[in-house]
């Protein structure tokens, strides 16, 4: 079975003995010589499989950093059966194309206008496991933090009242914003 886009096939459904399906992107089709009319044993599709899945890894790794939860959870939903999954994410991880602490660095000085608290509830999100959060979230300064942005807040011309209250709903410490605030002001 094919898929059509205004007369372009783009893409092949395979069918497994087992009765598992899996949806090849037609470049993968024609990568690997794939036809309607031959027979492929489960292992060769498999294999076929584990590529496409590594091949869509890396795609998605060259773009930024994916924690190994978001990037299971890609696979997933790209049909990739669990088993090839691990044997794909533990290839990456021995290639050290995948690495949770390098997303959790590269996640933290992406959010720089987030609370530690804000950060450690969205790397859990994420599905980073707590002593890792926890780790790397203790690194940081959040006064330098806090200082940044009420600059930013300062030169909005917003009212006192306004900063200290959307802070506060970013998880920031009360008391640590009225004292920046002070010191600023």
């Amino acid at each position: 079975m094919s898929y059509r886009k205004e007369g372009v096939i783009t893409s092949l459904l395979i069918y497994k003995s087992d009765g598992s399906s899996f949806l090849f992107p037609t470049l993968f089709v024609k990568t690997y010589k794939l036809n309607k009319d031959l027979f492929i044993n489960d292992e060769v599709i498999d294999n076929y499989i584990y590529k496409y899945s590594y091949h869509y890894s890396i795609s998605l790794l060259s773009r930024r950093e994916h924690s190994i939860f978001e990037l299971k959870n890609k696979l997933i939903k790209k049909n990739v059966p669990s088993f090839i999954i691990d044997k794909t994410i533990e290839k990456l991880l021995g290639e050290n194309y995948l690495s949770n602490e390098r997303f959790i660095e590269s996640f933290i000085r992406s959010k720089k206008d987030k609370s530690k608290r804000e950060l450690f509830f969205l790397l859990k999100q994420k599905g980073v496991d707590y002593k890792s959060c926890e780790e790397e979230v203790n690194k940081i300064d959040e006064i330098s933090r806090l200082e940044n942005i009420i600059i930013k807040k300062i030169k909005t011309n917003k009212s006192e009242e306004k900063i200290i209250k959307s802070l506060v709903s970013r998880g920031f410490n009360y008391y640590d914003i009225k004292k920046v605030y002070k010191d600023l002001v």
